[in-house]
């Protein structure tokens, strides 16, 4: 028995390849770490009658100067804020972007705003933790002891004034979406 088709002489259209799905929830995600990163303040710092605020595209200025966070992210660092502003969004173009068929693989794109937002945290904390001025002589010098002097001092200095920073609300949205997005990039049968 003859179809349709094939008695008027026409042959059925090829099949097409399927599009890729959008995956809605990591879109949403994305959205969120969007506001996170480039709307909603990441740090913020509250001294007296100052509040500085601080965005995610801000974090290579602040690695590079942890004294901006007292003193506020100066004209010349803008070029920093844009570059890093760049690779930001280029990290969320490859976790958003419709994933080809993984195939039941990890997405590792879907890692990377998460591991960009826990390295840039780690620097920071290492940035703003270690010793602020380093022994160049021998140990037992006057000069050493004058350099263990001042950072204990700076040490005590940086602590009064971490009490006066604070995480913003844009760190916790895009945290968050962070670990959202993670954990679309598991596969379903790896998933907690």
């Amino acid at each position: 028995m003859r179809t349709e088709d094939e008695r008027v002489g026409t042959a059925p259209p090829p099949l097409q390849p399927a599009a890729p799905r959008v995956d809605a929830v990591a879109i949403g995600a994305a959205v969120c770490i969007v506001l996170g990163w480039f709307v909603l303040s990441t740090l913020e710092t509250e001294m007296g009658g100052i509040r500085l605020s601080f965005h995610f595209y801000d974090m290579w200025t602040v690695l590079a100067h942890p004294s901006r966070l007292l003193t506020g992210v100066a004209d010349g660092d803008r070029l920093r804020g844009v570059l890093f502003g760049a690779v930001c969004l280029a990290v969320l173009a490859g976790a958003v972007l419709p994933q080809a068929s993984a195939g039941g693989r990890l997405r590792v794109p879907y890692l990377a705003p998460l591991i960009l937002m826990l390295v840039c945290g780690a620097l920071l904390y290492e940035k703003t933790s270690g010793e602020l001025i380093a022994q160049t002589g021998p140990p037992d010098a006057l000069g050493a002891h004058l350099i263990a002097f001042a950072n204990t001092v700076a040490h005590r200095l940086s602590a009064a004034a971490t009490r006066h920073i604070s995480l913003g609300l844009g760190a916790y949205l895009a945290f968050g979406a962070s670990i959202v997005l993670a954990v679309r990039g598991v596969p379903r049968r790896h998933r907690l």
